[in-house]
């Protein structure tokens, strides 16, 4: 896939699967992810077949579904309905240098 279509892809099934609102931070996207999957777990149902199959397509959606936001939160520092210039810091402007250190170390 290329790498434009998937930013401008549509996240709102992602979001769906995971039952989240739109409003969700990574840390909320992460602990339903986590949830889910162990409510879904094809282990749970290794003694019932029909269940077991129902189970791995939900994992199997939801692992999907994560992947995919944890990709465009790795790559945007952002959720995908997070406002781009809600940003309070830019990450690349908490790095500094020995001498920026220095600077700020003195009284």
């Amino acid at each position: 896939m290329n790498e434009q279509n998937s930013d401008n892809r549509d996240f709102r099934p992602d979001y769906a699967t995971l039952e989240l609102n739109h409003r969700a931070d990574w840390k909320a996207v992460r602990t339903s992810y986590r949830q889910l999957v162990h409510l879904w777990h094809p282990d749970r149902y290794a003694t019932r077949p029909r269940e077991r199959a129902h189970a791995q397509q939900n994992f199997t959606s939801l692992t999907q579904s994560y992947t995919r936001l944890r990709n465009f939160h790795r790559r945007h520092g952002r959720m995908p309905f997070e406002p781009t210039g809600n940003r309070s810091t830019n990450k690349s402007m908490e790095i500094h240098t020995p001498a920026q250190r220095r600077k700020t170390s003195r009284p």
